[in-house]
């Protein structure tokens, strides 16, 4: 699934996303706002590969979301 707009992107979580995903969970200050975050490293990841990514290959779109600046293809967060 992609939106396109003038700034941005938003896309289905891809195999590719996992990295940053990855470090938008591990800032302290962003868990803060989650009451059921992921603790580890390890956690994090199969948070997003079991279930985000598992998910939209199974037809599911919007089961996890990114977005990015096109001019940059910087990510902001998902």
């Amino acid at each position: 699934m992609n939106i396109i707009t003038e700034r941005l992107s938003i896309s289905s979580v891809q195999d590719q996303d996992i990295g940053s995903c990855v470090s938008l969970f591990g800032d302290p200050i962003v868990m803060e706002k989650f009451s059921e975050a992921p603790r580890t490293l390890e956690e994090i990841r199969q948070r997003v590969e079991n279930c985000w990514i598992t998910q939209w290959q199974s037809g599911i779109p919007y089961s996890g979301l990114v977005v990015s600046k096109n001019d940059t293809d910087e990510f902001l967060g998902f």
